[in-house]
């Protein structure tokens, strides 16, 4: 019983502490989610794409992310989901001729989709190519949860610090 208040303790005084220096603006994020969105359904309404063309793509995003959390618009916590994000993306489109990043690459893109689904991945072609796409969905509505509960972020963890996990309103 002591070990189990321990714990706990210790993650609540870890949780404290949790973005309080940080006061990001969700529209930063929203703009950085839309850039993403929006450059999936562009190469699909143009049946463009090609690792070229979306690499170019994820380096614009990425310097937006990057941009953002250096002018503070962005918290750790949003920039960790999404660069994370970005680079399962980039992973699926590395090209190896070779076959010599292939066992990473696939551990990395099974770790992500479990991690976000809960699924294992069900192999190459077009099953995997669904689950990285679907874990890739849910994450990016997962963000948007996100962005939409930073204005509460602070109340919300008031509540867990007294114990109460549901919202009484």
């Amino acid at each position: 019983m002591l070990r189990k208040t321990m714990v706990v303790s210790c993650f609540l005084v870890l949780s404290l502490g949790l973005g309080a220096a940080e006061k990001p603006d969700p529209l930063a994020g929203y703009a950085i989610l839309d850039s993403f969105v929006s450059m999936f359904q562009e190469m699909a309404q143009k049946g463009t794409g090609g690792f070229d063309v979306v690499d170019k793509a994820l380096q614009k995003i990425m310097a937006e992310v990057k941009k953002a959390k250096a002018e503070g618009k962005i918290d750790r916590i949003f920039t960790t989901r999404m660069t994370r994000l970005l680079v399962v993306v980039r992973l699926a489109i590395q090209p190896d001729p070779e076959i010599i990043l292939g066992p990473f690459i696939q551990k990395e893109i099974a770790e992500f989709v479990r991690e976000v689904s809960g699924e294992e991945m069900p192999g190459d072609g077009k099953r995997g190519i669904g689950a990285i796409a679907s874990a890739m969905a849910h994450e990016i509505i997962n963000l948007r949860i996100y962005l939409e509960t930073l204005p509460r972020r602070a109340e919300l963890m008031k509540n867990l610090e007294q114990g109460l996990l549901l919202d009484k309103k």
